[in-house]
């Protein structure tokens, strides 16, 4: 393999196309590719409609416009967001978002229709690997009733922390869980 990439750069805006993008591979087949292209924002916008309330359920971030989705791709400001693709076709997102550049939290969400095959526990892991050694701590936090995102996090290698923290997306304090070192 070439040269570790970045993480994440702030981009030039006036710049179409983010050359060189991450890419990581799972071992079930699974592409996780960040976003490169205007084509990656009308495809991204497209699944997030069709899934807007399954992802909004526990607090995933909804894009409202194609030029918002367009701003994110080209300044992450500290994130990094991933398109999640199986045999050619996006069925959802991970994410590492750093607002210090040495803690990242990681999210993800899968199309609804994809659900149940494992594909979120090997994306997980994979870019949780990734992303732990780009930062110093890697966690994730989710809310006590989303217990499929809680099993999701324990077999991905995540460990409860036992600290809640209060956050406006959830009506009571969230579970923090951190990626065992």
């Amino acid at each position: 393999m070439s040269e570790k990439p970045t993480l994440s750069t702030a981009q030039d805006p006036n710049q179409e196309i983010i050359p060189n993008p991450v890419t990581l591979y799972t071992d079930d087949g699974i592409v996780l590719r960040q976003y490169a292209t205007p084509e990656d924002d009308l495809i991204f916008f497209a699944i997030q409609n069709e899934n807007r309330e399954h992802i909004a359920e526990f607090g995933n971030k909804i894009y409202e416009t194609l030029d918002e989705v367009k701003e994110a791709r080209l300044n992450p400001k500290g994130a990094m967001r991933m398109g999640i693709w199986r045999e050619g076709i996006l069925i959802g997102e991970v994410c590492a978002v750093s607002k210090d550049g040495e803690e990242a939290e990681m999210g993800i969400w899968l199309a609804k229709n994809v659900t149940g095959h494992g594909y979120a526990t090997s994306v997980l892991k994979t870019a949780s690997v990734y992303a732990a050694s780009k930062f110093r701590r890697v966690f994730a936090e989710v809310d006590p009733e989303n217990s499929n995102s809680i099993n999701l996090l324990k077999r991905a290698g995540y460990h409860d922390t036992g600290e809640t923290v209060e956050r406006d997306w959830a009506n009571e304090p969230v579970l923090v869980f951190e990626l065992l070192a």
